[in-house]
C-alpha cells in the first residue's frame, strides 16, 4: 500500500518551462506522490521519474480552453483525493478552490499585474486579491509583493526564488560572454542597442564580446529582437536561440560567464524578484541587472552590477564589467546566494509546510 501523501499541481505553463515548479517536483517526489496538470503548449515534453504529468490540449478558443482545463483539474482532484492541491495562479483560479477535492488548497502567486496601464493593473490586482480569498494559504515570492497585493500576512508563505547549480566550475573572465534567459517583452532590444553603443565607443573589445539570448515571447517580440540585431549590425556578436527547457539550459550556464537580468524599472517590476539572478549567480556568472528594489536586495559588488533601463546605462555597465574582469571569482559569486539553491529552499520551507 502506498503510504505517501499526494500532491496535485495545477499549472497553465507546460511542465519543465515554469520557474521553480519543476524543482518543487524534483525535490518533493521522493516523499510525495505527485501529479501535475498543465497545458500542452507544443514544447518538448519533459519526463521526471516519480511525477505523472497530465497534458491538457491548448485549444484555440480561449473560453473553451479554460473551461476544459478547469473541468479536467476538478475531475482529476476528485479521483485522486490529494492531500495538497497546489494551484499556480491564473484567471478563475477560485473555481478550483470551490470545486476541487483536497485537504489543503494552496494558491501560488508568482507575480502581480505587469500591465502597462495603471487602470489595468488595478483591475487585475483587485481580481487577484479577490481570488486569493478562496484559498486558506497563499505561496508568494516576497514580502514586498505580498504588501503590494494586500494579502494577509498570517495566510502567506514566503517562498523565495532560487536555482539549481547548473555549473559548479570556475569561469574564465578574460572575455565577456553575455547570457540573457527569460521573457522577451521586457525591452531586451535595449541591451542589444547598448552593446552597439559600447562597441562603437570601445571597438578594441570586439574580439572579447559575445551575447546569447534565450527566451520566449510573441512573434512580434521575437521579430523585434532579430530586427534589432540586424539594425545594429551585430549578427556576428549576438545570437537568439529561442525557448529552452531547464535541462537544455544547463550548457549555457557553463559556456557563458556574465548574466543579464534586464527588466523595466517601473512600479510593478520594482517589487518583482528576478529568477535569473539566482540562476546566474549559483552557476558563477557575474550579473548585469536593472536597478529595481528587489534586484538591489540581491545584487552586491561581488556578484553583479546595477544599471538603468536604457541602452546608454547598459553600455556603461558593460564597460565597468570589462574593467573589473580580473577581480571576479565564480566561487565568491556562487557563495553570495548559496542559501537560494532549490534543494535547500524546498526541503527547509516548502516540504515542512505541505507535510503538516
Amino acid at each position: 500500500m502506498n503510504s505517501k501523501k499526494k500532491i496535485l499541481f495545477v499549472n497553465g505553463n507546460q511542465f519543465g518551462y515554469s520557474s521553480g515548479h519543476y524543482y518543487y517536483c524534483k525535490y518533493l517526489k521522493d516523499k510525495f506522490e505527485i501529479e501535475y496538470i498543465c497545458y500542452d503548449r507544443g514544447f518538448k515534453k519533459m519526463i521526471m521519474e516519480g511525477v505523472r504529468v497530465l497534458y491538457v490540449p491548448f485549444l484555440k478558443n480561449k473560453s473553451r480552453r479554460v473551461i476544459n482545463f478547469i473541468r479536467i483539474s476538478v475531475s482529476r482532484s476528485k479521483e485522486l483525493q490529494p492531500d495538497a492541491l497546489f494551484v499556480v495562479y491564473f484567471n478563475f483560479s477560485f473555481i478550483l478552490a470551490l470545486f476541487c477535492s483536497a485537504k489543503l488548497k494552496l494558491l501560488d502567486i508568482r507575480t502581480g499585474s505587469l500591465a502597462h496601464f495603471s487602470i489595468y493593473r488595478i483591475l487585475e490586482n483587485t481580481f487577484l486579491y479577490v481570488q486569493n480569498m478562496f484559498y486558506p494559504k497563499v505561496l508568494i515570492l516576497s514580502e514586498s509583493l505580498r504588501k503590494r497585493l494586500h494579502i494577509r500576512r498570517e495566510k502567506t508563505i514566503i517562498m523565495p526564488l532560487g536555482s539549481e547549480i547548473y555549473y559548479s566550475g570556475i569561469h574564465d573572465f578574460s572575455s565577456v560572454s553575455l547570457l540573457y534567459v527569460g521573457g522577451l517583452a521586457r525591452k531586451i532590444n535595449q541591451t542589444i542597442e547598448g552593446i552597439e553603443i559600447f562597441l562603437r565607443n570601445y571597438p578594441e573589445y570586439k574580439p572579447y564580446l559575445t551575447y546569447t539570448i534565450v527566451g520566449y515571447g510573441s512573434p512580434l517580440d521575437e521579430k523585434e529582437i532579430t530586427d534589432t540585431i540586424l539594425k545594429c549590425n551585430l549578427k556576428s556578436f549576438i545570437s537568439y536561440d529561442g525557448i529552452k527547457n531547464y535541462e537544455e539550459l544547463a550548457p549555457y550556464f557553463q559556456t557563458h560567464n556574465f548574466g543579464v537580468a534586464y527588466v523595466p524599472i517601473t512600479k510593478y517590476f520594482d517589487i518583482q524578484p528576478t529568477t535569473k539572478i539566482f540562476e546566474y549567480a549559483l552557476s558563477g556568472l557575474f550579473t548585469i541587472a536593472t536597478d529595481t528594489y528587489e534586484n538591489r536586495r540581491i545584487i552586491n559588488k561581488t556578484n553583479g552590477i546595477l544599471c538603468e533601463d536604457n541602452p546608454h546605462s547598459f553600455a556603461e555597465a558593460l564597460k565597468t564589467c570589462f574593467e573589473l574582469r580580473p577581480t571576479f571569482n565564480s566561487e565568491t559569486i556562487r557563495n553570495s546566494l548559496k542559501d537560494n539553491e532549490w534543494r535547500i529552499l524546498v526541503q527547509s520551507q516548502l516540504y515542512p509546510f505541505i507535510y503538516k
